[in-house]
């Protein structure tokens, strides 16, 4: 009868800022995508947490937590470039439902290990070591599937969704899981991760590629592996990506594992409030997404990804200083929002900057860099046992930010624009 009037501006759905913030949700593909990556995401970041707090219950070593990220993370050394080589071989959907497969196996074990009280500090590191790998291996795979999705022109806006679901599911998993282990136990909370796998697993059948999209596979070759290392270390601006990667993972990565020990030990809090401490950084981390998200037309990837580095480096340095539970969530907050745009433009980088047939691999690459975290919690985790977690947490953020600003000075490429055809 009557036509209601278009809102302008505001949170209007047809609004241009909200427009281009989600573009990426015009792709049928990408609302399948996200949702199962953020479900699988948040089993994991859970695992995290309830792995942690059982072998600290158990052990009372900072070490042997280290051990659990250390586990968790190693097989990103070997197979993380490898999952890149597969993921330009195989047909990435498949690949990548098969590993979110082997990590719900995986916690479904351990689910039955501790409901029947038969669970050891061992069969956590088992555990850890073989959902890392599945991870390691499946990752490349779906980075490279959001490319795949949505095209060059709104793959940045596509990573910075993905990353915000990624940031929503470090928001979620670890307080769901903190609350878990104070209403029911480390077992209660491994049943809703197990049953938060089976969702993503039914979620990512429903999934299908534009017309066009490579889903053919051929056999993998060792050879394509050494190409791809090859290509990636004659590429200056990928190559600075994947330095800054390593440095990131030496030095961030191992502070969110070691939260357990800061909470119980420096902060005396109990594991609710603990968990608010690492899902504070998601908090922070997904705003700094929708931020990018937000932001139109970006063309230094590279500076971006820098200054996001370096804020986090900074508020964490800030965070080995403090004991005050209230300052510390603050400054991990702020640690969060750097960290976006670290792991943003990380992604963004590894997919414009490649030719094509060599993104699976440059993500690859990307993920031997992540392969810096196992390094770096076995390093935070022998300091922390000699000199204390917030001291050994301190040292990694100083010298994190040398590094991170060494690599900007002998790297001048990556500080160039990052757009397609850009000269680098």
């Amino acid at each position: 009868m009557f036509e209601r009037p278009v809102r302008q501006g505001g949170l209007s759905l047809t609004s241009p800022r909200f427009s281009h913030t989600f573009a990426a949700f015009r792709e049928p593909g990408y609302r399948i995508l996200w949702p199962a990556s953020v479900l699988a995401s948040t089993g994991r970041f859970m695992q995290t947490i309830l792995l942690a707090w059982f072998v600290l219950e158990r052990t009372d070593s900072p070490w042997q937590v280290a051990l659990v990220g250390f586990f968790a993370w190693a097989p990103l050394l070997g197979l993380g470039v490898l999952g890149g080589a597969l993921a330009d071989a195989l047909d990435r959907r498949r690949l990548w439902r098969a590993t979110v497969t082997v990590s719900m196996l995986t916690s479904a074990a351990l689910t039955t290990l501790l409901l029947g009280h038969w669970i050891e500090v061992w069969h956590v590191f088992v555990g850890a070591l073989v959902s890392g790998a599945a991870d390691a291996l499946g990752m490349p795979s779906r980075r490279s599937l959001l490319h795949d999705i949505v095209g060059g022109e709104r793959v940045t806006n596509a990573v910075a969704l993905d990353n915000m679901g990624m940031n929503l599911s470090g928001i979620v998993g670890p307080a769901l899981a903190g609350l878990l282990i104070t209403v029911s136990g480390v077992s209660g909370g491994y049943v809703a991760a197990t049953a938060i796998y089976i969702v993503s697993l039914i979620l990512s059948q429903a999934l299908r590629l534009k017309v066009g999209a490579r889903t053919t596979s051929r056999a993998p070759k060792l050879g394509d592996v050494a190409r791809g290392l090859r290509y990636v270390a004659g590429h200056r601006a990928l190559l600075a990506t994947m330095a800054i990667t390593v440095v990131m993972n030496l030095t961030v990565t191992p502070y969110r594992q070691m939260v357990p020990v800061v909470a119980r030990d420096v902060l005396n809090v109990a594991p609710g409030l603990m968990g608010l401490i690492t899902s504070a950084h998601g908090v922070g981390a997904l705003v700094g997404s929708l931020v990018v998200a937000s932001s139109p037309g970006i063309r230094y990837h590279g500076r971006v990804y820098m200054g996001g580095s370096a804020l986090a480096l900074g508020s964490l340095l800030a965070f080995s200083f403090s004991r005050s539970y209230a300052l510390s969530v603050a400054v991990v907050l702020v640690a969060g929002f750097g960290n976006a745009g670290f792991n943003t433009m990380q992604m963004s980088l590894a997919m414009l900057l490649p030719k094509d047939g060599m993104r699976g691999i440059a993500l690859g690459a990307v993920s031997l860099g992540v392969g810096g975290g196992p390094v770096g919690m076995l390093l935070t985790g022998a300091v922390a046992t000699a000199i204390g977690t917030t001291g050994a947490i301190g040292i990694n953020a100083g010298y994190g930010l040398v590094a991170v600003l060494l690599v900007g000075l002998l790297a001048p490429s990556l500080r160039r624009s990052s757009v397609p055809g850009a000269k680098l």
